[in-house]
């Protein structure tokens, strides 16, 4: 099962993005962005993969479980990789803690 993507996340596509969420850790060097809180993600609470988004940083960064955050980096739609999110923010840098 892929994803399909309409027509304003295709713009996105390369695009520098700021994006504010929710920080689930999900290893020592991956954090994901939420729209919601951990209780209500995608992983545990029965939102959709929509509703994440994978960080890559540039630089390593701590942040603890709902900690709300936003981020700057290049927005990536991964429509086939499954060991990858479907969104990505590539090279993301940390603006500030919210």
């Amino acid at each position: 099962l892929y994803p399909s993507f309409g027509a304003s996340l295709l713009k996105l596509e390369g695009k520098y993005v700021e994006i504010k969420g929710y920080v689930i850790p999900v290893s020592q060097n991956l954090y994901v962005l939420s729209a919601k809180p951990m209780a209500s993600c995608f992983f545990c609470g029965g939102s959709g993969p929509e509703s994440i988004l994978q960080l890559n940083f540039v630089m390593k960064n701590r942040f603890k479980t709902d900690q709300i955050i936003t981020v700057k980096g290049k927005f990536r739609l991964n429509p086939d990789k499954v060991d990858e999110l479907n969104y990505i923010l590539d090279d993301a840098s940390l603006i500030q803690f919210n």
